[in-house]
């Protein structure tokens, strides 16, 4: 399971609730379309029920699918945590995108590369799929057909 926290100044706070996988379209952080939005970026950070946050850390062992699910432009090898602040997604410390809300696409660090969505999983939910990984390299697992 992967744990949400949202970061403030000198102050964070957990979602009390924990998921398998967390959802990020554009500007929105969501796990089921049923239980609406988690979070909403808005100008001045992340807000979450009637707070702004400044930034939100997930935690736990993961992996980071840039794009859609099923046909992900990339799976990272495990991780520890996954963490936005503001605009600016980083995985375990080290910033890979940025989010341009009028484009409505996350920007990676890598040129050329952009997505509308990713999800951070829980790392047992799939193996690496046979697509580049963050860091360049290709693995070569399928991608289950239900994920």
């Amino acid at each position: 399971m992967i744990r949400l926290t949202f970061i403030g100044e000198g102050v964070d706070t957990s979602v009390n609730e924990s998921s398998p996988y967390y959802r990020v379209t554009g500007g929105v952080v969501w796990t089921r379309p049923e239980a609406g939005p988690i979070a909403t970026l808005v100008e001045s950070g992340w807000k979450h029920r009637d707070c702004v946050w400044s930034g939100m850390r997930f935690e736990g062992p993961c992996r980071l699918i840039l794009g859609l699910p099923r046909d992900p432009i990339g799976v990272s090898e495990p991780l520890k945590s996954v963490s936005v602040a503001g605009h600016v997604l980083s995985v375990n410390g080290l910033p890979v995108a940025v989010y341009n809300p009028a484009r409505e696409h996350w920007y990676g660090v890598i040129a050329g590369t952009s997505w509308p969505a990713f999800r951070i999983e829980s790392a047992h939910l799939r193996e690496p799929a046979a697509k580049p990984t963050l860091n360049g390299d290709v693995t070569v697992a399928p991608i289950p057909p239900n994920s």
